[in-house]
């Protein structure tokens, strides 16, 4: 079983430690079915930031609310810091979110 790392500051979270998530919906077009259920890098222009994101498979509970990838905190500050940069991100491509998966 893979550790639970926070998709922002990096750290490891305790099995026993509450989590944070952060869900996103893909830019029309983007077709990751061959990625679904894995971690995946993305690096964001804005913060010259790497960070983590699961890939919601077909049938989960995030995937029926729309969300396409899952991000992974371990507190309120890190989700509000990663929300913020994916904000920034956004207005910099002007609605456009542009992610470089890198694998």
């Amino acid at each position: 079983m893979p550790e639970n790392i926070c998709s922002w500051c990096k750290k490891k979270i305790p099995e026993d430690f509450e989590i944070f998530g952060l869900g996103v919906k893909f830019k029309e077009g983007i077709d990751m079915r061959d990625k679904e259920g894995k971690i995946i890098p993305l690096t964001l222009a804005v913060t010259n930031k790497t960070v983590s994101a699961m890939v919601t498979t077909g049938n989960s509970e995030a995937k029926q609310d729309g969300k396409d990838l899952m991000f992974m905190t371990c507190s309120k500050r890190c989700v509000k810091a990663l929300k913020h940069a994916l904000e920034k991100e956004k207005e910099m491509f002007g609605g456009n979110i542009i992610w470089c998966y890198k694998g």
